[in-house]
């Protein structure tokens, strides 16, 4: 596990062009150790949906109170994954997502390597019934809330330490 950054979105939707990431967070691995850690909420202007609360608990209050300028964060997540692999769970989607943000803002696009996590977890012969974030915490037996994005990147990092070990 060298030079990758394991990345997490969590967005007001599924669609990249009309919906917009509330929260990002990373960590970048290197020698299979963690060595750097990213995390924020994000501004937006329009509302968080009810549905979209109740997946992750992240509220228009917590992203008015903690949230950070847009342009900001994502010239900083940019700087972050830098040249390294990127890795996420259903990567295509947190990519695609990233770079619809980075055009909004004029930030180059990606052009990373990519690696996606659900793919490593469909490889690696675990006895699970699916291939959800979910469920693989619940196999690993990780106790934290699941749809928080430094929580779900933490899961990812589990996942590919014991991939690597078998």
């Amino acid at each position: 596990m060298d030079d990758l950054v394991i990345i997490d979105t969590e967005t007001t939707g599924l669609n990249c062009k009309y919906h917009r990431v509330i929260e990002v967070a990373a960590v970048k691995v290197s020698g299979g150790k963690i060595v750097s850690e990213y995390n924020s909420l994000i501004k937006i202007t329009g509302d968080v949906p009810y549905l979209i609360t109740q997946i992750t608990g992240i509220t228009k209050e917590d992203l008015n109170n903690e949230g950070r300028d847009p342009e900001e964060v994502f010239t900083e997540v940019k700087e972050f994954i830098g040249k390294s692999t990127f890795v996420a769970h259903n990567v295509n989607f947190d990519y695609r997502f990233l770079n619809a943000e980075f055009g909004r803002y004029e930030i180059p696009e990606l052009d990373n390597p990519k690696l996606c996590t659900v793919q490593v977890a469909r490889r690696s012969n675990l006895p699970i019934t699916n291939f959800r974030l979910t469920t693989i915490k619940e196999y690993l037996g990780i106790d934290i809330q699941s749809h928080r994005a430094l929580n779900d990147v933490m899961v990812c990092y589990e996942l590919m330490k014991l991939v690597e070990k078998s």
